[in-house]
């Protein structure tokens, strides 16, 4: 019997992948100033350089710097831009926050989040999310990052419970599935559409969202 549940963010609990899109159209109109087909162009490629958020930031900071020249800016000036204005562009899901609100009176809710403190606070800020989860573990905070064990073993000493009583959800294969089960703990992977990649570690279930936890876990 699960006691507590821990959950991504991004692409889990909030739809990253929408606010990364309209944050990128927003940086190609603010900083390169592009006709329209090449604004086409670089919308297209800086969303596949982002790579669903997988790409290190570093590097992703990196090659926006070396692809974009015109907006000059050096890596450490994209970072920035990045942590200022994405977060801005995530939005609330009821239905997410109806089924937290459910869940909430059967397990413990902890958001598990790789990235930086201010960044993912305050993504979790505008998808108003606080008042469902008990605690926020955020790597950048901690010190620890999945799929390094540790952090899922502080997780499980902030939930009070053990790996067979915690359950992650997330959508990344490897922070999320491969980190969770070499740790011991069950874990669902949120595919989003998307195939699982060969030769990982399986997960337990395989949601097409997270809002189809409800039914796996009744």
């Amino acid at each position: 019997m699960f006691r507590a549940i821990l959950f991504d963010l991004d692409n889990t609990l909030f739809d990253r992948q929408a606010a990364f899109r309209l944050y990128a159209n927003d940086f190609c109109r603010r900083r390169l100033h592009l006709p329209p087909l090449e604004q086409e162009q670089a919308l297209h490629d800086l969303i596949a350089a982002d790579d669903w958020g997988y790409r290190p930031r570093v590097e992703f900071c990196e090659w926006v710097s070396r692809r974009f020249p015109a907006a000059e800016l050096q890596a450490g000036e994209i970072w920035e831009d990045f942590c200022q204005h994405l977060p801005t562009f995530v939005e609330p899901d009821s239905r997410v926050q109806e089924m937290l609100a459910r869940l909430a009176d059967r397990f413990q809710l902890i958001a598990l989040t790789n990235g930086s403190g201010r960044n993912q606070q305050e993504k979790l800020r505008r998808a108003r999310l606080g008042d469902y989860l008990q605690k926020a573990i955020v790597s950048g905070e901690v010190g620890f990052e999945k799929p390094h064990r540790e952090i899922f073993e502080h997780a499980l000493s902030v939930a009070g419970c053990s790996a067979d009583e915690a359950l992650v959800v997330g959508d990344d294969p490897r922070a999320d599935i491969v980190g969770a089960k070499q740790a011991g703990l069950k874990a669902c992977w949120v595919s989003l559409g998307r195939c699982y990649p060969a030769g990982m570690i399986q997960p337990d279930e395989v949601l097409f969202s997270v809002l189809d936890l409800e039914r796996w876990l009744a």
